[in-house]
């Protein structure tokens, strides 16, 4: 499948990320905008990991420069080690809440994920094993055929030296996964992570950690099993959360599959603009996957009015796809996610995923 050129029109302009986002959908000064609110993150941060740094070396916080340190071999390690006792108090999980300043993502990705220690102990080595290993011909080929289709509109998509780093990174965990090997929908998370790790080998790891450890099982095999069950599961969740929604995908005949299976396998990252995805992603590495119920269910509850208002399917279909793919406020969208939908209980889940797992598997076999 040939790639979509980059645009040349004057209403067209990249995103802080990289991204082709029209003016005509977005705001022209968002860029702007994200780069004085990572200011005012990154202030409450260095605040924060001042004050636990100097408790734990017994410092005075004047003598601590956090950004400084992080730029040091072993700084960030010494720095965001800091934190790990204190990694489910309300102060941090209020931090993580509003957004990771981007320059210390990576450490704070690693880190939530448990990745950190795999890179202590697997060298790039190990990752060059797996890429040395030939694959099964038709698990090659779907990789590759999906590079055409994975976010035509990125720059660094573009070029080929990228499109072959995000197939390596594939062609790794093919390898080392046997169970699952390759699906679409991974192509869009292992892009995402080079995209914002810009570290092939860092971003192979994490991307193990997410389908390995965060998400359940059976996501991304051949069979989408426990894919199947989340939808259900969302569909249980929303009739008590979103009854009026719910009420209306009944009327229309709208299967809760049809809008929550592509938010679910690409992590949100083909439907939202790149700054509310960096945002959910803090909170699927650090809260776990219960986020993907959270923000699905709060990106419906911020368009209810434009949802209520379709009538037919193909209608709300494009409805959703356009309020979803031009909405910027991820201050508003977490909001109404993680408070105005109250509680979702991981118990909850997993209790619905294991109810419905029977069911699931009967009807798909």
């Amino acid at each position: 499948m040939e790639e979509e050129p980059i645009p040349d029109a004057p209403d067209h302009e990249f995103d802080a990320f990289g991204f082709v986002r029209p003016l005509i959908n977005d705001n022209p000064g968002l860029n702007e905008k994200y780069f004085k609110a990572q200011l005012k993150i990154k202030k409450r941060w260095n605040s924060y990991l001042e004050k636990v740094y100097a408790k734990k070396y017994k410092m005075r916080k004047s003598e601590i420069n956090i950004e400084e340190m992080i730029q040091l071999p072993s700084g960030a390690k010494q720095v965001f080690e800091c934190m790990e006792n204190a990694r489910h108090s309300t102060t941090v999980k209020k931090l993580l809440r509003d957004g990771i300043p981007h320059d210390y993502r990576r450490h704070v990705w690693l880190r939530l994920a448990g990745v950190d220690k795999k890179l202590d102990r697997n060298s790039e080595k190990y990752y060059q094993r797996q890429l040395a290993q030939e694959l099964p011909e038709v698990v090659e080929r779907q990789i590759v055929a999906d590079m055409g289709r994975t976010f035509s509109n990125h720059r660094d998509m573009m070029h080929l030296g990228f499109r072959e780093s995000v197939r390596s990174i594939l062609h790794a965990f093919a390898a080392r996964n046997v169970r699952v090997r390759y699906c679409q929908g991974m192509s869009h998370v292992a892009a995402f992570l080079l995209i914002v790790l810009r570290d092939e080998h860092v971003a192979f790891w994490l991307l193990c950690a997410i389908i390995e450890d965060i998400l359940p099982q059976d996501y991304y095999t051949s069979s989408l099993v426990h894919l199947r069950i989340d939808q259900r599961a969302l569909g249980v969740i929303a009739a008590d959360k979103l009854p009026a929604i719910t009420r209306h995908f009944g009327r229309l005949g709208v299967e809760w599959s049809m809008i929550g299976t592509d938010w679910f396998m690409c992590l949100f990252t083909k439907r939202l603009p790149t700054v509310a995805c960096l945002r959910i992603w803090d909170l699927l590495f650090s809260e776990g996957s219960k986020t993907l119920f959270r923000v699905t269910l709060g990106l419906l509850k911020v368009n209810e009015r434009a949802i209520l208002a379709t009538r037919e399917i193909d209608e709300l279909v494009r409805a959703i796809d356009r309020q979803t793919q031009t909405y910027t406020d991820a201050d508003e969208l977490l909001r109404v996610s993680l408070h105005t939908l109250g509680q979702f209980p991981m118990a909850r889940i997993h209790t619905l995923r294991k109810e419905l797992r029977t069911e699931v598997v009967n009807n798909w076999g």
